[in-house]
C-alpha cells in the first residue's frame, strides 16, 4: 500500500504575507522606508513584533541589532498589505 502526498507551492505561497501584496503599494513601503532613519524601522520592526508575541518580540529584539538599514528594508514585504498600510500611516507626511 502506498499513500500519495500531493504539495502545493502556491496554496503555501498564497498564504504568506508577502506574496498578498500589489507591487505598487510594495514599490510606495519600499520608497518611504530608505528615506526614514534606521532607529525609525528598528522601533517600527520592534512594534510589530510585540504585537505577534512576546516570544516573537524577545527574537527580534535578540537579532535587529545585527541588521543594517537596507537588510530592514528588503525584508519589509514579510509585513503584508495589512502592516504596509500601517506603515504608510505611521510614516508618510
Amino acid at each position: 500500500m502506498s499513500i500519495k502526498i500531493h504539495r502545493s507551492n502556491k496554496k503555501v505561497k498564497e498564504g504568506m504575507a508577502e506574496y498578498q501584496w500589489s507591487q505598487k503599494k510594495l514599490e510606495e513601503v519600499i520608497r518611504l522606508a530608505r528615506h526614514l532613519k534606521k532607529s525609525d524601522l528598528f522601533i517600527f520592526w520592534l512594534q510589530q513584533a510585540a504585537k505577534k508575541s512576546e516570544k516573537f518580540f524577545d527574537v527580534w529584539l535578540n537579532d535587529i541589532g545585527k541588521f543594517s538599514k537596507d537588510d530592514l528594508v528588503d525584508i519589509i514585504h514579510e509585513l503584508g498589505p495589512k502592516g504596509g498600510e500601517e506603515f504608510l500611516r505611521k510614516f508618510k507626511k
